[in-house]
């Protein structure tokens, strides 16, 4: 078995193997330099709390620890997942393996990244709960947040696929969280959608209340 290295950064401390050390440090300098902007959006003064981002070689490996984490099957986790976060671990996929992936032919290794800081956006949602005394927010904000924040779609056409109750009770309908999110950002204020995030009755009050606007947004296909 390989030996574990730990090296401790500003903003996380990562576990890896020594195969993946030119790789964490791409990925350290990546989250340095887009951090900023996700700690300005949810305002929080604490800005020296570090992530442990645990780096595996393979996908069987990262499926079992996330499968343990959830406390399910291994063969229940998805064969597009690479990143996880639960509370202030986050597990990663070494791109080692990216080959077991269905992202197998991407050569933009930028979207690798940002689904580490997706991922890293979670933790820091944890945090901000955490400071403002709140319980978890619904999967469509908190989906939604990660990829706003790590600019996953911004200039995506997004094609919608889910109907309004797998967008409230779902598991995938990563295409509408990100859509709801922008939608109360653009149209109402970042203030809002933190007091959305906040509450999560209120929150689905408003998706329940809006879903057909947020269906005819300019980023939608038709």
């Amino acid at each position: 078995m390989d030996k574990i290295i730990i090296t401790e950064y500003d903003h996380a401390i990562f576990k890896y193997t020594n195969e993946d050390s030119n790789l964490v440090k791409e990925l350290n300098d990546y989250i340095d330099e887009n951090i900023d902007e996700v700690y300005d959006f949810f305002e929080l003064k604490n800005r020296n709390n570090k992530a442990i981002i645990e780096i595996f070689p393979t996908k069987e490996e990262i499926d079992i620890a996330v499968s343990k984490a959830k406390e399910v099957d291994a063969s229940s986790i998805p064969n597009w997942l690479i990143g996880f976060s639960c509370s202030d671990k986050i597990y990663f996929l070494s791109l080692r393996d990216y080959k077991s992936t269905p992202y197998k032919d991407k050569t933009d290794l930028l979207e690798y990244k940002k689904t580490i800081l997706h991922e890293y956006i979670h933790y820091i949602v944890g945090l901000y709960l955490l400071e403002n005394k709140c319980s978890y927010p619904i999967r469509a904000l908190n989906e939604g947040i990660a990829q706003y924040l790590s600019h996953q779609r911004d200039k995506n056409i997004i094609t919608l696929k889910h109907d309004l109750s797998e967008v409230l009770e779902g598991n995938t309908a990563y295409s509408e969280w990100y859509l709801i999110t922008k939608y109360i950002i653009d149209n109402y204020s970042k203030e809002y959608f933190l007091e959305l995030l906040r509450n999560r009755n209120e929150a689905i009050d408003f998706i329940n209340n809006n879903f057909d606007n947020i269906k005819d947004m300019k980023q939608v296909k038709r």
